[in-house]
């Protein structure tokens, strides 16, 4: 048996020793792809961002007789995009290792799980995989791309999206803590070994991960309204002064994407003034002042001035 890597990075280091002990490992260099290309499983290592486009360089020169493997992060994007570039002939696996270089330096590999997303190939080149997998004593989970995603949304997307948020507040040892302290400094720990580029992927091409973080973040914000309910005058005064600072920062980071829209629409030519998305955004801000028990016609003329304010931004 020998193996192909395509992708060279820390996983992709880890992946090359793991096989190293059950067959060849060729590794991708500017040289040897025809010999890559050739080998009897090839597992391609890319970032998510980059994977379409290496899916599609390789597509004409790959044999049909060599199983394409992916462990990518997430798993909807990367099946589509397999089983719509290459040959319907060519066998297909999708699979995501639930460990990384960290985590195997800590745990080991023995024990470790591996989800595995059958595609399109036969029974042989599952069986095949799932033996290799048991002989590096990994436990193996099959599921469906859209299932993986969807726990991985929770599982993974969440956990990182709140460890960068943690490494923001650079949370350092101290005497005063609590087994719980230490917990959240791990989460902070762990997820940081992991390139921005792998957060961002997991965040932008996990189709449910959005949906969770804006849970998450709701959830929040309802729980600060309940730490920050005022009881006296002060208090609701310096309560509004708070959401006064949010409102400015959100209105802030709106005009911004309100100078990106017109420096888009400047490139292709297009007219700043939109009456048909206004109109769209209008009605939507109705549905969502009934929703929260506030005039529409408050919260239209409010929105009047900030269309026009935006538009002189996009001129």
């Amino acid at each position: 048996m020998n193996f192909g890597i395509i992708g060279y990075g820390r996983f992709g280091k880890l992946w090359a020793s793991c096989l190293k002990p059950y067959g060849d490992v060729k590794i991708f260099n500017k040289h040897n792809l025809d010999e890559v290309l050739r080998t009897n499983i090839l597992f391609l290592l890319v970032p998510i961002g980059r994977f379409e486009a290496v899916c599609k360089r390789i597509a004409k020169k790959v044999p049909e007789t060599t199983l394409i493997v992916d462990a990518c992060s997430v798993k909807v994007h990367p099946a589509r995009v397999m089983q719509k570039i290459f040959s319907k002939k060519q066998p297909l696996l999708a699979t995501h290792p639930l460990f990384g270089p960290d985590s195997v330096a800590r745990l080991g590999l023995k024990g470790r799980k591996i989800v595995l997303c059958p595609l399109r190939a036969e029974k042989k080149w599952t069986d095949e995989l799932k033996k290799l997998f048991k002989k590096m004593g990994l436990k193996i989970l099959t599921c469906t791309p859209e299932e993986h995603d969807r726990q991985m949304a929770r599982s993974q997307a969440l956990v990182h999206f709140l460890g960068r948020g943690l490494a923001s507040l650079k949370l350092a040892e101290q005497d005063l803590c609590t087994p719980d302290y230490e917990a959240l400094r791990r989460i902070d720990s762990v997820v940081n070994n992991d390139t921005w580029e792998l957060f961002f992927d997991m965040q932008r091409y996990n189709p449910f991960a959005q949906t969770m973080r804006k849970k998450m973040l709701k959830k929040l914000r309802e729980l600060n309204r309940k730490i920050e309910k005022p009881k006296t005058l002060s208090g609701a005064r310096k309560r509004i002064e708070s959401l006064d600072e949010e409102l400015i920062e959100i209105l802030a980071e709106r005009m911004r994407l309100s100078q990106t829209i017109g420096a888009l629409k400047g490139a292709k030519g297009k007219a700043i003034l939109d009456p048909k998305r206004e109109t769209k955004l209008k009605k939507l801000h109705e549905r969502l002042a009934q929703k929260n028990s506030l005039s529409p016609v408050f919260v239209n003329t409010l929105f009047d001035t900030i269309f026009s304010y935006s538009r002189k931004l996009q001129k």
